[in-house]
């Protein structure tokens, strides 16, 4: 951001915040805080900051603002800011009750060389060093620094210091009088000494020449007009005090009718349609007026879990703005006013699917699949942990994945290692689980599945056995396969709804591709197809040791000549050999595995297992 640019945020800040929107203006000065390089706009933006805190009441905020302030003003090497700097961090420090640190800094302010402190800033600092020893309790030297204050403003014709100083002095003389040491601080005689003093400086600095002009009747004529103007004033505090009693009492009674009608349970509705009624465009016939219908802002259509609609002219307790159609809300059982929005509502197969307890599965306990595993990450888990990357590229992640290949080839276990290995939320859906008798009931649970995993992202939604729904769409007279169809629909309507930079990303895995519809196949959808072939020799070799690892085996037992005899094996059946071999040295009592154990355990699995593997119809 520009000088140019910083200048106008700073002026548009100044316009809210003298209209009263200090929240806004605080807005804007962050903004131009942050973006900001332009030093001298930088200290402008913070002495904003600074001063909008005090007025609030945010005096921990107000210090924080002053210390980043003099590391700028030591930044640009100008005196003139530094004392401006100093001066807001002994204010910060005088409103904290800081009054040693207060004193420390004003002192630091006057002894500043070469600024414009006699001149302007001199008496804003004797105002803040009086406060200060005011608050310790030093009165005498509080009632020099109020006198030199007071001298500044006038030399300088500053009526808004002028006005501080008195307001410090009534604030004195009230403490003093209160604790009887209005005699202890200047005799009668150093008094009247004081008192000439300062009408002399008053001559010769030509201040006061009106009031030394006037007769001592116009004097006690003035006199007179400020007491009638102060007891003007005061009746006027009385009066705000008086309403600002109603007002306490009246929001005190209508704190307890809500509490009232907050009482629980609450009806259950969902909100219909939201309206915005100008009573300007409806037309009245007759001399009544409904009230009602000139109320202005929005009314709401509600309809109840009872299966009753009804509108509202009075929305409730809820803001109007916060609410949307579709919205679940409580109200009230009688009145029908809307009390509470209520989280919104999930099927609850919906939510038995996302896995709570994390996947143990490490990619080390995987073999033979290190380029599925390098595809999967750079498809799944860099556009998650690493969103940059992809930004600084200008290219778009892929949506899905889609695994495929015979079964026992570690789809489902690569799934689970990759949700073990991201932070994400992991939503488990089977295809059968999608398959239900009732219309359209598969198709919402594909929605709210897909809505769960949008409010919890970053997730994952793994889709296994995608061939239950995802066959090719055929004609069919029977209502269970245009069911299944509707359900695969829904399906690539949400692959098409999600925009691919959001933090969801989907996971199918199949053993039939050759069946899938081609709608679901295409680019744009699931982008990313990682076939799982059979494992070749190295890879059962290396499934067969990641399966021993925790067994006690011997170590003359051949990996290598294992993996040559576990020809057509896929990766569950290896798993299978480790397991039998373990079952034989345990039936006959042997504490280790032999490699002739791992052969008899591949001559189980091969018996058990058919001739010939046939997968695909």
């Amino acid at each position: 951001m520009g000088q140019d640019q910083t200048k106008q945020q700073i002026e548009k800040g100044l316009q809210l915040y003298q209209s009263n929107q200090t929240e806004k203006a605080l807005q804007v000065w962050m903004k131009v805080l942050e973006k900001s390089s332009d030093l001298v706009g930088r200290f402008r933006v913070l002495g904003c900051l600074v001063t909008a805190h005090s007025e609030m009441g945010r005096y921990k905020e107000m210090l924080k603002f002053a210390v980043v302030q003099i590391d700028t003003a030591r930044e640009l090497e100008d005196a003139n800011f530094l004392l401006e700097s100093y001066l807001n961090l002994a204010r910060s420090n005088e409103k904290l009750c800081e009054f040693h640190k207060t004193i420390s800094y004003c002192k630091t302010c006057l002894g500043l060389p070469g600024t414009r402190a006699g001149a302007q800033l001199g008496g804003q600092v004797s105002l803040s060093m009086g406060n200060a020893f005011l608050g310790l309790s030093l009165f005498q030297k509080a009632l020099e620094n109020f006198e030199k204050a007071l001298r500044y403003a006038h030399n300088n014709d500053d009526a808004m210091l002028e006005c501080r100083v008195c307001c410090s002095l009534g604030s004195f003389y009230a403490q003093v009088k209160e604790m009887n040491l209005l005699p202890q601080l200047e005799s009668p005689v150093t008094r009247q000494e004081k008192m000439a003093t300062v009408w002399d400086e008053a001559e010769q600095d030509g201040i006061g020449e009106e009031v030394l002009k006037m007769s001592t009747e116009e004097i006690v004529q003035r006199t007179r007009l400020l007491d009638s103007e102060i007891k003007i004033m005061k009746s006027e505090v009385l009066r705000v005090t008086h309403e600002l009693q109603a007002m306490k009492d009246k929001i005190k009674e209508n704190s307890e009718k809500i509490k009232v009608n907050k009482t629980l349970p609450y009806l259950v509705s969902n909100v219909i349609e939201l309206l915005d009624v100008d009573p300007n465009d409806q037309e009245e016939d007759g001399a009544n007026i409904d009230l009602d219908s000139q109320r202005k802002g929005k009314c709401a259509v509600i309809k109840t879990s009872t299966r009753q609609t009804y509108f509202l002219p009075v929305i409730g307790l809820v803001d109007a703005e916060k609410l949307k159609p579709g919205d679940l809300v409580g109200v009230n059982k009688d009145s029908y006013l809307i009390l509470e929005t209520l989280p919104t509502e999930y099927d609850s197969r919906v939510k038995a699917m996302e896995v709570d307890e994390r996947p143990t599965e490490q990619y080390s306990d995987i073999g033979g699949l290190d380029k599925q595993i390098q595809e999967l990450v750079e498809a799944i888990v860099l556009p998650m942990n690493h969103k940059e990357k992809f930004e600084n590229l200008g290219i778009q992640p892929p949506k899905g994945v889609l695994m495929y290949g015979p079964p026992g080839t570690g789809k489902t276990l690569l799934a689970r290692a990759c949700a073990a290995q991201t932070k994400a939320t992991f939503l488990k859906l089977a295809g059968p689980q999608l398959v239900q008798m009732f219309i359209g009931d598969g198709a919402k649970l594909v929605r709210d599945a897909f809505a769960l995993a949008k409010e919890k992202a970053p997730s994952i939604i793994f889709i296994d056995e995608l061939d239950a729904i995802g066959t090719k769409r055929f004609d069919s007279e029977k209502a269970g396969d245009r069911e299944v169809q509707r359900t695969m629909l829904e399906l690539l309507n949400q692959l098409d709804g999600f925009q691919p930079n959001t933090q969801v990303k989907v996971i199918a895995a199949t053993n039939r591709v050759d069946i899938l519809d081609p709608a679901l196949l295409r680019s744009g959808r699931l982008d990313r197809k990682i076939e799982f072939p059979m494992p070749n020799e190295e890879a059962r070799a290396r499934i067969m040791q990641i399966h021993s690892r925790k067994m006690n085996v011997s170590p003359d037992v051949n990996y290598e000549e294992l993996a040559r005899c576990t020809d057509d094996f896929n990766g569950a059946q290896c798993k299978a050999v480790c397991v039998e071999a373990g079952m034989i040295a345990l039936r006959r009592g042997a504490t280790e595995l032999t490699h002739e154990d791992y052969m008899e355990g591949i001559l189980e699995v091969q018996a058990k297992k058919k001739a010939n593997l046939q997968y695909y119809a």
